[in-house]
């Protein structure tokens, strides 16, 4: 078995490609992201448009940015955002690689939401299998 150890949690932040902010500049709060492109996730499972959620003095901040990109593939927006399409809101975890070559630089991380989460979704049948029993306890053991 392969486990990978994740040394510092991952926080949700706005991202964008050097060439995007150049062109654009940067938000410096959230409600400045109103002036720009920003590239939407739609959840499958939902069907809804995710809201990008900061934190500001303790308080939640939920912003329903524009942007004329829907998608429901992540790998399809990092590739967008890589490419100065606009701007995208994502787990770090999810960008490290982009973040280490350059192609993206996170956005106001001082609005990033205070409390890094896991979820685990499923099934309300599953929820007595052992299987998932010991995933649950591996991921609470691994964000410890």
């Amino acid at each position: 078995m392969i486990a990978t150890r994740v040394s510092q949690p991952f926080r949700w932040l706005v991202f964008g490609a050097p060439s995007y902010l150049q062109k654009h500049g940067r938000p410096r709060a959230p409600e400045d992201l109103s002036r720009h492109e920003c590239l939407r996730y739609r959840r499958p499972q939902i069907g809804d448009i995710y809201r990008w959620e900061f934190e500001r003095n303790g308080q939640s901040v939920i912003i329903d940015p524009p942007g004329s990109v829907l998608a429901n593939d992540p790998s399809l927006l990092r590739t967008l955002a890589k490419q100065g399409m606009g701007l995208i809101y994502s787990a770090s975890i999810n960008v490290a690689a982009d973040l280490a070559q350059g192609a993206l630089e996170p956005l106001r991380e001082r609005f990033s939401p205070a409390q890094e989460s896991l979820f685990v979704y499923y099934p309300r049948a599953s929820r007595n299998q052992p299987k998932l029993r010991a995933f649950v306890d591996l991921c609470a053991r691994s964000v410890r």
